[in-house]
């Protein structure tokens, strides 16, 4: 839903945050960020991956990443993944200090647009990324959609994830197909 406490729960908020369930992770993040910008630390993120800190960038990417699924990826398999990361990193820490280029609380302040459209939300029991709360709140202010909780973490790929996304796609495509 792009809201701060979403940005802060999983960039700033460390133990009081994303950081009680991967306190490794957490500490291996926020220690790369000096003291006087441990309150916004995405900000300093950005600031040196804009100067060109590839090793910032792929120290983001790697929390990040590490992050996404149910089973986390070893370190071997996360280094095969950061093969675009300063790209990724700049783009995502940008977006992130920017709020998603909207203003908080717009998702659900505006989901009433889109309230008549059957909607499937699907969404990690376990996602670290972003809080499962906010898949409830979405559901709740879109009273056609169906939300699926999943045995998941973040990633589409998580087979579970997967399955579901797959399943409710190949649903749509059949109810379309009917309806022609």
């Amino acid at each position: 839903l792009a809201t701060k406490k979403e940005m802060d729960y999983f960039y700033k908020d460390g133990f009081n945050g994303v950081g009680i369930y991967i306190p490794e992770q957490w500490e291996r993040y926020i220690g790369n960020v000096p003291l006087e910008y441990r309150g916004d630390p995405l900000s300093y993120f950005l600031k040196e991956i804009t100067n060109g800190n590839r090793e910032l960038a792929r120290e983001l990417a790697l929390f990040e990443c590490s992050n996404l699924h149910l089973i986390p990826s070893t370190e071997e398999e996360l280094g095969k993944d950061l093969d675009s990361v300063p790209a990724m990193a700049l783009l995502e820490s940008y977006y992130f200090i920017h709020n998603c280029f909207i203003e908080e609380g717009y998702i659900l302040k505006n989901a009433s647009s889109i309230a008549h459209i059957p909607t499937v939300i699907v969404h990690g029991m376990y996602d670290l990324v972003c809080i499962p709360l906010n898949a409830r709140l979405l559901n709740k202010a879109l009273p056609q959609s169906t939300l699926h909780w999943t045995v998941a973490g973040h990633s589409s790929l998580d087979p579970e994830n997967m399955r579901k996304l797959v399943s409710e796609t190949d649903a749509l495509y059949y109810k379309i197909t009917q309806a022609c």
